[in-house]
């Protein structure tokens, strides 16, 4: 333990007061932080922060408590070691894939009710970071989730070998988009608009990102 007086210390140490500390507090820290509550007894500091409430300490699982009374003593003895100063870097660091749940749900903390309402790669799709609500919100990002601005950068960043006009269309919900040029259908051996309407003959489906687009059949098909 720590020692008052520098009567009582070696006389190594009287001869070099670098071994000295201004308070037992700070020497059970400098010297037993393995060991820090036992030292320091009642003149132990509890460390603020936010740690991570394994095993329902509280009655309740997977969440960050900011409560000193409930802090374990492993972990007040190195807090450098295990408190966050939030509760988001909290659930990140200690509950990363249930990230959202354990800040809106469980943490106390709060996610911007809207989130970003940007676009992210879920699944076969791209949908926005928003409470999924049955339409374009997805449910809120998780952080490791890749973000664009929009549905069609997502669609380019992730979802490259699908034609952008039907990925956007998908993840928006709306109609596909078709520019009505030519192209080859190598399969069929001819040209065929890009479009998805089987009222027009000349109708192939929608273009994929690899197919030349042209403005009309004329000479290239002739070719």
């Amino acid at each position: 333990t720590c020692k008052n007086g520098i009567n009582n210390a070696p006389l190594y140490m009287r001869l070099n007061t670098l071994f000295f500390e201004n308070s037992l507090e700070a020497c059970c820290k400098r010297y037993y932080s393995w060991a820090y509550i036992e030292c320091a007894g009642e003149n132990a500091v509890t460390p603020s922060g936010y740690f991570p409430n394994w095993g329902g300490t509280s009655g309740t699982a997977e969440k960050c408590l900011n409560d000193g009374e409930l802090l374990p003593e492993y972990m007040q003895n190195d807090p450098d070691t295990w408190l966050m100063d939030s509760v988001e870097k909290c659930c990140e660091r200690y509950f990363s894939w249930t990230y959202n749940d354990c800040i809106v749900a469980t943490s106390g903390g709060s996610v911007t009710s809207t989130g970003s309402l940007k676009w992210y790669f879920d699944g076969d799709i791209c949908t926005q970071d928003c409470r999924e609500d049955g339409a374009l919100c997805g449910g809120f990002a998780n952080s490791w989730n890749e973000l664009f601005d929009t549905a069609s950068a997502c669609c380019a960043g992730k979802l490259s070998w699908i034609p952008r006009s039907t990925c956007v269309a998908q993840s928006t919900k709306t109609a596909v988009a078709s520019s009505g040029q030519w192209f080859v259908d190598w399969s069929l051996e001819k040209c065929v608009k890009d479009c998805d309407n089987s009222a027009d003959v000349d109708c192939g489906g929608i273009a994929n990102t690899w197919d030349q687009l042209h403005a009309s059949s004329g000479a290239f098909c002739a070719r």
